[in-house]
């Protein structure tokens, strides 16, 4: 159990009842009334494919990011919960076959008088040789709260017969309703790595022109119309009273700061997302990861020895690593922890 202050940028922001567990554990009522429990289950981890070969294909999908659940219950004083908090599943390894990520895990608060509150994480990224294209790991469900709010899925890989590599960032955890998505890919002949979902847009689609995107930002999807790949837009603060009519979910907590998506790049390592805001994707080396709820990109390159998916902030999804012609082990990356915060806001 940790100060909320210790994983934002803001000072000042810890209400003084709140419990933040980044662990499992045990929360007690200090006393009898209401309180506000926020659960999200673990990021999926991005699959990988490094393929020995250069005359082949590789696509590795970004993982799924956890679901976020928020219910407000009345409390008695003594009454103990448990408290469960989900990993982050791991990314694929390779080196000449395909791996697939694991899982994130569910997180959960169950106790007398409250229905148990679930969040379960997001699916894994997978990877394929296959000209079939790849679906990206599907956002975990949640149920028991007011709010259940399904996670964002990995970027999908369209169908490509080309001989190229191609990687899709995570998704986000669902801030505003359901998570956004990693990019997509297009079917273009041309190496392609995406930007992770932001929490208040996608991650950037490449297309024939531009094979890397940015990461999708707190107010605004990502964008892949340059040739770096363009950043997410604005930044948000998680207002207490949500007088921006913008803002999540999540009263009573703000965590503010740059949440722009990360630049994709197109000749070599992308740039990480502020709070919120996706990793930026690359198809010439490593992506970068995601920040706070936000997916990690997808790398993809030919050959070389650095390609790395972007790892998902937290609860949010890793992203895919693809390589055609290396011969060293790559991996995708590994999708967020999950957390419980719990505030008691008294009579």
């Amino acid at each position: 159990m940790s100060n909320f202050t210790q994983f934002t940028t803001n000072s000042d922001n810890y209400p003084i009842n709140t419990a933040y567990f980044n662990a499992s554990g045990t929360w007690v009522a200090p006393a009898s009334g209401w309180a506000l429990f926020l659960v999200v289950g673990g990021g999926g981890g991005g699959g990988a494919l490094a393929q020995l070969s250069a005359a082949t294909r590789s696509l590795a999908s970004g993982g799924g990011a956890g679901a976020l659940a928020i219910k407000r219950a009345y409390v008695t004083s003594g009454t103990s919960f448990t408290v469960t908090v989900g990993a982050g599943g791991a990314g694929g390894t390779s080196t000449g076959s395909a791996s697939n990520g694991t899982a994130g895990g569910n997180s959960s608060v169950s106790g007398t008088g409250i229905t148990t509150i679930t969040a379960n994480g997001g699916s894994a990224g997978s990877a394929t040789n296959s000209t079939g294209g790849l679906s990206g790991g599907a956002g975990g469900t949640a149920s028991g709260g007011d709010i259940n709010n399904t996670g964002g899925a990995g970027g999908a890989i369209a169908a490509n017969a080309n001989n190229r590599p191609l990687a899709t960032g995570g998704g986000a955890v669902g801030a505003f309703g359901t998570g956004y998505a990693g990019g997509a890919t297009a079917n273009a002949n041309a190496n392609q790595g995406t930007g992770g979902g932001g929490i208040g847009g996608a991650g950037g689609a490449t297309n024939a022109t531009d094979g890397a995107s940015g990461g999708g930002g707190t107010l605004g999807a990502g964008a892949g119309t340059s040739a770096t790949g363009g950043g997410g837009n604005g930044w948000a603060q998680f207002d207490a009273n949500l007088a921006l009519t913008t803002a999540p979910l999540i009263p009573g907590f703000i965590f503010g700061g740059n949440g722009a998506g990360g630049s994709g790049n197109t000749s070599g390592n992308a740039t990480a997302g502020g709070n919120g805001g996706g990793g930026g994707g690359s198809n010439s080396g490593e992506a970068a990861a995601g920040g706070f709820f936000a997916g990690g990109g997808g790398g993809a390159r030919d050959g070389g020895n650095a390609t790395l998916g972007g790892a998902g902030g937290r609860g949010a999804g890793g992203g895919g690593a693809a390589v055609i012609g290396g011969a060293t082990s790559r991996s995708g990356g590994a999708g967020g922890a999950g957390l419980v915060v719990v505030m008691f806001q008294g009579a």
